[in-house]
């Protein structure tokens, strides 16, 4: 695969996350959503940035700020991939929904 895009400024690690649900929407353009996001994840990771594809339970809107929180644990240190949701949640309730 060649070249797609050129970065500004490369990253040094990107995370893509998807509801395990958002490929099964009646929406035609949305069905989409993931195999273009596997696409992408790819494009990044043969442009030597560090990448991770998550699926969670649900659709897009199921549990957005544990996604989200997920998501900037993995960027800052890589570690919330393999913590579970509940853990996470106790975490944000505690720093009272702030993600610091």
């Amino acid at each position: 695969m060649g070249t797609l895009f050129h970065f500004a400024r490369k990253p040094e690690r990107v995370y893509f996350s998807l509801g395990d649900q958002e490929s099964r929407t009646k929406n035609p353009v949305m069905r989409l959503v993931e195999d273009n996001t596997r696409k992408l994840c790819d494009a990044y990771a043969a442009q030597g940035v560090e990448t991770t594809f998550g699926r969670n339970p649900g659709n897009h809107f199921q549990d957005a700020e544990l996604r989200l929180a997920k998501g900037v644990a993995w960027i800052l240190g890589g570690q919330a991939m393999e913590r579970p949701m509940q853990t996470l949640r106790h975490e944000i309730d505690y720093c009272n929904g702030i993600l610091i």
